[in-house]
């Protein structure tokens, strides 16, 4: 049996939107930094980075913080959070769990839960 790479890229470009667009984008973005900031506290608590489990503690709680901010959207800023406590702990031997990062950059996580194609 085969098994297939996968190769994760990061693309940058420029979109040509309204302001009106610009700042919903803005405004979305500004939503996953609570949510980022509570699973890496729950990570923190619970001595875990598994979404799976920490779901059941975070899901409920992200809602109330951001409310307007799409399901898929919190799913992959909770799993991009905890993807950096994993990270940090296996760096950082002696400070494990210390991780107290916080999503200051304006960047989102998109996977394909979080875009969608319509017609062509």
């Amino acid at each position: 049996m085969e098994v297939e790479h996968v190769h994760v890229r990061t693309i940058k470009t420029t979109l040509p939107l309204t302001e009106e667009q610009k700042t919903f984008v803005l405004d979305t973005m500004k939503q996953a930094a609570p949510v980022f900031a509570l699973f890496v506290q729950l990570a923190h608590e619970h001595h875990a980075t598994s979404y799976t489990h920490l779901h059941k503690f975070g899901y409920t709680l992200a809602k109330t913080l951001s409310p307007d901010f799409p399901t898929a959207l919190l799913q992959s800023t909770a799993q991009q959070a905890l993807a950096w406590v994993k990270s940090w702990n296996s760096t950082h031997t002696t400070q494990q769990w210390n991780y107290r990062g916080t999503k200051k950059a304006q960047q989102l996580s998109l996977n394909k839960l979080c875009l969608s194609r319509r017609g062509t």
